[in-house]
């Protein structure tokens, strides 16, 4: 990418082109192994390269690209449109891969793995900041320095709050540039900022400004207002996606062997906000999660959901620590009720409790706590899914809560399993569990999967769950159904869904495509 300039503000995001082409990807075959082979576009051997299209839509094409030093090749093509309509101008990138007429046995012995977009060379000036797609959003407030507060980072969607990162001139307010995948089903993707000095960048400007005579030069002086940018260090963004069936041959990836959404680079005048809009006049419109319209109006939200004033967390105080005293259902139906009371509560639209470990969790049933009688661990962080008997007095509590306005409800996580507890075996609990491979290649069977484990300094240890499959989904839904209908809570709190990252599952029995796709987000979609 030489230069990118905005007719509303004539400014260049550009500086200088980065180190490598705007798309690459990752295949395997039957002899790969600790790594995918990477196919970069700046450095693909292939048979010839061609283009055809006009100024609002071009076609490239790359014949027969060489797979690292196999004799095995792939068509590559990449769509760009351009859409200057809205107030951000927007381009479009779309990828494709196909076997090449020239090389059949390509689409048995060759598999995609993942494919990139990126794009960058913008310098990141004094002036600069950085808008991270992560939790409400981070913004770093650039130095000019490699090692400032603008630096690499990259993270998974969807635990990424939203996909699109951007930067901008924040005291121009202008030279805002965006990269965001316009995905309406949510698919697993990683969002990439990497943040390097000018000197890195050199190489790769020289050898670019030898194969593109007659291209527009980058001008490294229309920085927004933010004086020289020769030191500046050099910002590009990228978006990864692993395919759908992904460890399969070319031949039965078929469809999948192919973005089915766009990566969209817009650029903007502004700052964080007008980014965010960006992303949201797309969004609102054409996002899966998004057509319900906003909860204001939508009529499965109950009205009491939002309109109530204040929450309060019980028991958990951060960090994992935990007073026991405070998930007590004979301690907090008193403590609560006089609260709200205090308060007058009602006045603010009433009061919701949070409520931690109102479970026994390993604990002898009455002991309140104090008797520990688990396979390995007790209290928050183990024995998930196992949240029944709850504790004694928990329905009582409830009710005299729920009696006086107030909303309760409990904590559930709804992504794990505890290996350590007796339904883990009873259940085999390991078939709706998400599965990786053990290594990247064609060859993979059921019998070189592995399950996904995680811990959370209780010294339980979980493995993740699928959400795609109906034995997890109607794990949770019973978890639900039982705490509502017959505890009478008024909801409850699912953790982790929306908030820890996704897991590639490859297990075939659980009917959905391996590796790559948008199951993770319609199996919880599914779920709720």
């Amino acid at each position: 990418l030489q230069s990118a300039v905005s007719k509303v503000d004539g400014v260049n995001r550009v500086s200088r082109p980065v180190a490598s082409g705007w798309w690459s990807a990752r295949f395997v075959t039957a002899d790969t192994s600790d790594a995918p082979i990477t196919v970069d576009m700046d450095t693909a051997k292939c048979s010839g390269r061609r283009h055809a299209g006009d100024e609002r839509r071009v076609a490239f094409y790359w014949d027969a690209v060489q797979v690292g030093d196999s004799a095995l090749t792939v068509d590559v093509a990449a769509e760009v449109s351009l859409d200057t309509a809205t107030g951000a101008g927007m381009a479009a990138f779309k990828l494709s891969f196909a076997t090449p007429r020239s090389s059949p046995s390509s689409a048995a012995k060759l598999g995609l793995w993942e494919w990139t977009v990126r794009v960058g060379g913008m310098a990141l000036t004094e002036e600069h900041a950085l808008l991270r797609n992560e939790g409400f959003g981070v913004l770093y407030e650039c130095d000019g320095r490699v090692g400032g507060p603008c630096k690499s980072f990259s993270g998974s969607y969807p635990q990424a709050t939203w996909q699109a990162l951007a930067a901008y001139n924040r005291r121009a307010r202008n030279g805002g540039l965006y990269l965001a995948a316009h995905d309406a089903a949510g698919a697993m993707k990683t969002f990439t900022a990497t943040v390097s000095s000018a000197a890195d960048a050199t190489a790769a400007t020289a050898a670019a400004a030898a194969g593109t005579a007659g291209a527009p030069a980058a001008d490294s002086s229309a920085s927004g207002g933010g004086g020289g940018t020769s030191g500046a260090p050099l910002l590009s963004f990228a978006v990864s996606v692993m395919a759908g069936n992904a460890g399969l041959s070319l031949g039965k990836q078929g469809a999948a062997a192919a973005s089915e959404f766009p990566v969209v680079l817009a650029l903007f005048a502004g700052d964080w906000w007008d980014a965010a809009a960006v992303y949201r006049a797309w969004a609102l419109p054409s996002a899966s999660w998004a057509r319900k319209g906003p909860i204001v109006r939508r009529p499965d939200v109950p009205a009491w959901l939002r309109g109530l004033g204040v929450w309060v967390n019980s028991h958990w105080q951060g960090r994992d620590i935990f007073n026991t005293t405070w998930g007590d259902p004979a301690f907090l139906q008193n403590a609560v009720l006089r609260f709200n009371e205090r308060l007058d509560l009602r006045k603010l639209g009433g009061l919701g409790h949070h409520w931690y470990e109102w479970d026994t969790l390993g604990y002898e049933l009455g002991s309140n706590y104090t008797r520990c009688a688990s396979e390995v661990t007790c209290g928050f962080d183990t024995h998930y899914p196992e949240y029944f008997p709850a504790r004694a007095g928990f329905r009582a509590a409830v009710a005299a809560q729920e009696a006086a306005g107030v909303r309760v409800a409990p904590y559930i996580n709804g992504r794990i399993f505890d290996t350590g507890t007796r339904s883990w075996a009873d259940r085999h609990a390991a078939q709706f569990m998400c599965k990786a491979v053990g290594q990247f290649n064609l060859n993979q069977t059921q019998e070189h999967l592995a399950l996904y484990r995680e811990s959370y300094g209780s010294r339980a240890q979980f493995a993740v769950a699928c959400p795609h499959t109906a034995r997890w989904q109607d794990t949770i839904a019973a978890v639900a159904r039982q705490l509502v209908v017959d505890e009478g809570t008024s909801g409850l709190y699912i953790d982790q869904i929306a908030a820890a990252g996704p897991r590639a599952c490859f297990d075939q029995g659980h009917g959905h495509s391996l590796g790559g796709g948008a199951y993770w987000v319609e199996g919880y979609r599914q779920l709720l």
